[in-house]
């Protein structure tokens, strides 16, 4: 499995999963995010897109 295949399959688990978890606390009326682990959630997804896009140019 070549990097860019492993960073895609981890982007995609990653963006299923913070997706479930913003829709749970959307649908039990609560704001996803002012919960606590949103701000780590985001930054990575961040660094996981900016690493799938530095392999895929490089």
């Amino acid at each position: 499995m070549s990097v860019v295949t492993a960073l895609a399959c981890w982007e995609l688990v990653l963006g299923v999963c913070a997706t479930g978890w913003m829709v749970g606390h959307a649908r039990s009326g609560r704001d996803p995010a002012r919960q606590p682990g949103f701000r780590p959630l985001v930054a990575a997804i961040a660094v996981s897109s900016a690493a799938l896009v530095i392999a895929l140019v490089s």
